[in-house]
């Protein structure tokens, strides 16, 4: 898992009249701060269904930005997270943990709080900030977590024909299964049982029944939903359902079947599963009429909510889920295929376990493939509370990220420490395009061609993790500062 120490900084949101009372907690102030009550925020409900259509411009995207920071970082909010952000270790990051209270959560549920700005980037890009959560009430005893040797993945793909059409899961199924292959760079073997129907290899189709049979007969550590969910919008209750599949017609059609989420709860309270990703993802609406995109359209932010209301209800409920993450976005098969795929992967490879910092992975994959779009922030984490989970028995990441190797030196350069890695990682994302860094790569007189085939965070961490294992990295910054400063500065 990552070698940096991560202290919670609480934000509790508790109902004060009409107002909202702030209380920030966090390592320095255990006692926590109170901030004076001001009014809910008001961002029109038209561009935050924009938002979850994938449809926002960026002046939307940028006014959303602003009445975030207005109203989260008002009222001295900034200087007190500017002190324990400067306060800060090399070796430390802070964990946002969001705590509202249940009488606001219909009011603030529709916030993306994930995109609130931070100067020029997002404060959860920040290369401090190691995650976003939101902690709910503890609702019973988990169950205790076995070890994932293999990792158990059950992946459902529900796609009915009422609703909007949803990427296949076989493409996640196979890259997944690779990977416990020994390709890329290796890691634990991983089982991955594929729900969906019209696609090889899988185990029936993504009825209630064949679902529940699945989670009866094999405990798996990651339940991933790749389809709809539904939520009423004429109550308060944020829960929904997930949109599965009803068994065919008389003509053979395919229809929804909504599961609500205190059903799914139930069944999960006896057949665990401890981390529970529900993904809204639409496909290009090739071959459907105008009339039904229309209504695809219409429908998208529900099904978009009923999804991240169903991750909520697991976590707050005795279904023993510790790690809820639900999607604020509909995201594309672009978005999505990069968020799950590299979600797994760093699982795997690189965080040892460790959710949070796997989807924080996943954010940075999914900004550095298309800066443009704010789908990076859709991925909504719900927790119960305590520290964040780590799923035991996974493959430990590579020794130069380890706690016992927190440095690493030149005889002729200065000390780079882990935490200056990652910046200076977060920095070639953000300063760099992939023909800088396939010149780095060659003025070091590395085979660059082994990166070509590369998506750019890749090639970065190869990078990275090539020259810190030959103790060059203080070479590096020194060719950076020579060669390409901005990227410094």
């Amino acid at each position: 898992m990552a070698s940096y120490d991560v202290s919670d900084f609480k934000i509790d949101m508790t109902p004060d009249g009409d107002r909202v009372r702030l209380r920030l907690t966090d390592r320095a102030n255990p006692a926590g701060r109170d901030f004076a009550p001001r009014p809910l925020p008001q961002i029109a409900a038209e561009v935050l269904d924009r938002l979850r259509q994938d449809e926002a411009t960026a002046e939307e995207v940028a006014v959303i930005q602003q009445a975030l920071a207005e109203w989260l970082l008002g009222g001295g909010v900034d200087a007190f997270l500017q002190a324990a952000l400067a306060a800060l270790t090399e070796n430390n990051r802070l964990r946002l943990v969001l705590n509202i209270h249940p009488q606001l959560w219909s009011a603030l549920s529709e916030l993306p709080f994930e995109l609130l700005p931070w100067g020029n980037d997002p404060l959860l890009l920040h290369p401090k900030v190691a995650s976003l959560v939101y902690q709910l009430p503890e609702t019973g005893a988990a169950a205790p977590l076995d070890a994932p040797t293999p990792l158990r993945i059950l992946l459902v793909r529900a796609s009915p024909d009422d609703l909007g059409p949803v990427p296949k899961g076989a493409p996640l199924r196979d890259r997944w299964t690779a990977l416990g292959q020994g390709g890329n760079g290796g890691g634990p073997r991983v089982q991955v049982d594929l729900v969906s129907r019209d696609e090889p290899g899988t185990l029936g189709a993504a009825t209630w029944t064949t679902v529940r049979q699945r989670l009866k007969e094999t405990r798996y550590h990651l339940l991933v939903y790749l389809g709809h969910g539904q939520v009423d919008l004429s109550t308060s209750s944020a829960a929904g359902a997930l949109m599965l599949e009803a068994q065919p017609d008389t003509q053979g059609r395919v229809y929804s079947s909504p599961v609500r989420a205190a059903t799914l709860a139930t069944w999960l309270h006896n057949y665990p599963t401890p981390v529970v990703v529900l993904a809204s993802c639409l496909t290009a609406f090739e071959g459907v009429d105008e009339r039904r995109q229309a209504v695809f359209t219409r429908l998208a932010p529900a099904w978009a909510r009923g999804n991240q209301g169903v991750a909520q209800a697991l976590v707050n409920s005795p279904s023993g889920v510790r790690v809820g993450i639900g999607m604020r976005y509909n995201l594309n098969i672009e978005a999505a295929e990069t968020l799950l795929g590299t979600l797994v992967e760093s699982l795997l490879q690189t965080e040892g376990g460790d959710i949070e910092a796997a989807v924080r992975a996943a954010r940075l994959e999914m900004q550095a493939s298309d800066d443009t779009s704010p789908a990076w922030s859709a991925p909504v984490v719900f927790t119960a509370p305590g520290p964040p989970l780590v799923l035991p028995g996974l493959a430990a990441p590579p020794a130069t990220r380890q706690a016992a190797t927190p440095s690493t030196t030149t005889p002729s350069g200065p000390t780079i420490t882990h935490f200056q890695v990652e910046d200076l990682y977060l920095r070639l994302l953000k300063y760099t395009d992939s023909e800088d860094l396939y010149d780095l790569a060659f003025r070091l007189g590395l085979d660059a061609d082994e990166f070509e085939t590369a998506t750019k965070p890749r090639f970065a961490r190869g990078l990275l993790d090539r020259l810190e294992r030959q103790g060059r990295l203080a070479e590096f910054v020194q060719l950076l500062q020579r060669e390409k400063p901005w990227v410094l500065r």
